[in-house]
């Protein structure tokens, strides 16, 4: 089952008589899957997921949907590490959480941000969790290029995107070709002809907030001091290169209603809940 958090906003186009509805996707609900490699043993995952990754010794940033419910969360590192997270600040306007472990040495390498504005049509990527109960739990990449250098009615915190994404991504970083973060992703576009049907996603056309933003934010984080992480490259490098070096800074994020985490493995075994 997805949870849809979502603002409308009516178009301008009278003619079509649409609406357009800004929609930030997650997972939710209760969702169970067959592990392809044991029919046997399917994964259960409760719970809202979603994408983060590590900027500063400690803290680690998602989008502030994914753990709107909830100040405590689970993050599941590449090498299957469990670490307890929670909420130290939320925007919602901007729709970014800032989260902390009090074991900053089990986080993976930190992300750096970018200092410089996104340029129109400049190439980007993100790799995130997707819909991993259809399309598996290893990490995706896919790419695009910024295709308009604010977002939707001209909003200046925001990029538009041709990055295509999926209920998960959120919270996930968009990256340039340099390896730099330049954008949270958490949104895309669809359009309904009805109130009551379901937004429709509208094809190569996403969301990231702006990392400018995020930069503003940690001002406002208690003892938020740099993570030793991976330096932006000094020139351009290739999409395997890049994939490679970050792949294993981006974590799956799990935000339990309840607090009662499953304990979140990619193996052959049932998924268990623990306390």
């Amino acid at each position: 089952m997805l949870s849809i958090l979502h603002r409308t906003l009516k178009s301008v186009n009278a003619r079509a008589a649409a609406t357009i509805t800004l929609i930030a996707l997650i997972m939710g609900g209760a969702t169970a899957h067959s592990n392809p490699r044991s029919s046997d043993h399917p994964t259960i995952v409760t719970s809202a997921t979603g994408t983060a990754w590590p900027l500063a010794a400690g803290y680690v940033v998602t989008s502030n949907h994914v753990v709107a419910e909830t100040d405590t969360v689970q993050l599941v590192t590449n090498d299957q590490d469990q670490i307890e997270a929670y909420v130290v600040l939320r925007d919602e306007t901007s729709d970014i959480a800032i989260l902390r472990t009090a074991q900053p040495h089990r986080l993976p390498k930190a992300l750096p941000l970018t200092d410089t504005t996104g340029r129109l049509g400049e190439r980007v990527f993100t790799i995130g969790f997707p819909r991993i109960d259809i399309m598996g739990e290893e990490p995706k990449l896919t790419t695009g290029i910024i295709s308009g250098e604010n977002g939707i009615r001209d909003d200046v915190r925001s990029y538009q995107t041709s990055v295509p994404i999926q209920p998960g991504n959120s919270g996930g970083p968009l990256v340039n070709m340099r390896g730099e973060v330049v954008g949270i992703v958490t949104s895309m576009l669809g359009i309904t002809s009805t109130g009551s049907e379901p937004a429709r996603p509208l094809p190569n056309v996403s969301y990231a907030v702006k990392t400018q933003v995020l930069s503003r934010l940690l001002q406002f984080v208690p003892n938020a001091r740099p993570h030793p992480g991976k330096g932006p490259l000094q020139d351009e490098a290739s999409l395997e290169e890049l994939a490679d070096r970050l792949r294993g800074s981006v974590m799956l994020v799990i935000a339990d209603r309840d607090r009662r985490f499953l304990v979140y493995k990619r193996t052959d075994e049932t998924t268990q809940p623990r306390n």
